[in-house]
């Protein structure tokens, strides 16, 4: 397995793919201009198969954000990024453990102070998974509707973490990782 940065991702088609397998997770497909121009990020392993993914986008327009009903846009645009596109379904847990340095990395170089993201409130799991940021619930519901999104979307939760929240989810990841990664050593 090998992380493949995003900046080397420079066909159309490569793009594509990366969305085709963030599309099936999500179930909707994000328009593939999206994602041009921004930081992503994808670890495939040696079959070439997408096993973690994600994007940092930097621009004014971000979908998490539009997506709230009456939605107005934040004062200091700059300092907003979304952050999207995250997957991880890798079962090696120093190759999970390497990716999520590499991910903390890039938001820490990011220059951007809020990161906003969203996901389907029947994912619970999910949501307990970002609480460990302690992040800002800005929207619970419906989303409005974006292009790419279905006819029949589920409700959305719509929060937003700050660089030191992302960290607590690291550190709380990291011991995870190591109780983990110390169980396979012992049990060989």
């Amino acid at each position: 397995m090998w992380i493949y940065p995003g900046y080397k991702i420079k066909q159309i088609s490569d793009i594509s793919k990366f969305n085709d397998e963030f599309a099936r997770m999500i179930g909707y497909r994000i328009p593939d201009e999206y994602f041009y121009g921004e930081d992503r990020c994808g670890l495939f392993n040696s079959k070439g198969k997408l096993v973690g993914s994600f994007v940092l986008v930097k621009r004014n327009k971000l979908r998490s954000l539009e997506q709230i009903p009456g939605y107005i846009p934040p004062s200091n645009p700059n300092e907003w990024c979304e952050f999207t596109g995250y997957m991880l379904t890798c079962n090696n847990s120093i190759v999970r453990f390497l990716f999520t340095v590499y991910l903390v990395n890039r938001v820490l170089q990011s220059g951007c102070k809020y990161f906003v993201y969203s996901y389907p409130v029947s994912q619970v799991g999910l949501g307990e998974y970002y609480s460990r940021g302690n992040p800002i619930r800005l929207y619970r519901g419906k989303p409005k509707h974006l292009v790419g999104h279905t006819a029949d979307m589920e409700s959305e939760a719509v929060e937003v973490l700050t660089k030191a929240g992302i960290v607590r989810i690291f550190n709380a990841r990291t011991v995870k990782v190591l109780k983990q990664t110390w169980r396979e050593m012992v049990n060989g």
